[in-house]
């Protein structure tokens, strides 16, 4: 299994969830899984345990939203294409979620998505 690190591209069982919280795909065919992005740094990771703050992923059109980022890895293999939704931060149990990582955002993506992450609390 890959790390859990600031960046990782990562499915994660989404369910449940409530409002206008992003949850799994389609419920009623059992899939429950959502990619995210990880968004809490290195430091937390190693220390929560296997606790982790996200960024959801949505594969409908957000292009124009200022607040979404494309992202495309590996689509002829079952990757993902989609938008980063960098308008809700989300915490996991990434071990009880059954969360596995698949990837690595590039390091400029991830560098902006943590900016706006922390602009969030000031």
């Amino acid at each position: 299994m890959l790390s859990i690190k600031q960046g990782s591209i990562a499915f994660i069982d989404a369910e449940p969830h409530a409002g206008k919280e992003y949850g799994g795909h389609d419920t009623t065919t059992g899939n429950i899984r959502r990619p995210v992005i990880v968004i809490s740094g290195n430091d937390f990771n190693r220390v929560s345990g296997s606790f982790v703050m996200v960024f959801p992923i949505t594969s409908q059109d957000k292009s124009r939203n200022p607040l979404a980022f494309p992202v495309l890895t590996n689509v002829q293999e079952g990757g993902i294409k989609g938008y980063i939704m960098a308008t809700q931060i989300l915490g996991y149990d990434f071990e009880a979620r059954h969360g596995e990582v698949v990837g690595e955002l590039d390091p400029g993506t991830t560098r902006k998505l943590a900016k706006i992450a922390q602009a969030m609390f000031k």
